[in-house]
């Protein structure tokens, strides 16, 4: 009878399983334009119902957490 145990076996199938997530393909960022210089005020406000002197004041008024801002405004608690 062999001395193989169970968790040599896990212990392989994890390796493996490691060995073939190294193999994926690495991931592509793609540059995205910063909607705020790529539209006009008229397309901006079509396309996010705000107009851009709004969201910047919106922006400001954030300060360095807007999402957590946003959660609060959205559902009273953070």
């Amino acid at each position: 009878m062999s001395d193989v145990s169970f968790s040599d076996i896990y212990e392989d199938e994890y390796l493996e399983e490691r060995q073939v997530g190294q193999l994926r393909r690495p991931r592509l960022f793609r540059y995205r334009t910063n909607p705020m210089d790529c539209f006009n005020d008229i397309q901006f406000k079509m396309r996010f119902r705000f107009d851009k002197n709004t969201v910047r004041f919106l922006l400001e008024s954030f300060g360095t957490e807007p999402n957590l801002t946003l959660r609060f405004y959205g559902t009273g608690s953070i």
